[in-house]
């Protein structure tokens, strides 16, 4: 009965993160678009190394792991989006 048991609950489908891909390579896209690379290259520099680390554990399908690195992404995506935008129109680049 041990066995049947270990094989049944190895066999239980995780939840593939497709929703936090797609909206942390969105978000990682809207910070490259607006120049985030220029104007908070630190902060979108950790956005590019954490969506590595998930499309890494992604493709190894450690899919829990790559959750938590989708989310760090697109938190930090969005937030050298953010800076870049306010250092836009702070330097009348950009118009609200």
């Amino acid at each position: 009965m041990c066995p049947f048991l270990f094989l049944t609950l190895s066999c239980v489908n995780r939840t593939v993160p497709t929703e936090e891909y797609n909206l942390a390579r969105i978000a990682l896209t809207a910070a490259k678009d607006s120049e985030a690379k220029r104007y908070a290259p630190k902060v979108y520099s950790k956005a590019i190394q954490y969506m590595r680390k998930a499309e890494r554990a992604y493709n190894e399908r450690y899919f829990e792991k790559s959750t938590g690195y989708f989310r760090k992404s697109r938190y930090y995506s969005e937030r050298a989006e953010n800076i870049s935008r306010v250092k836009m129109f702070s330097q009348g680049e950009m118009t609200p």
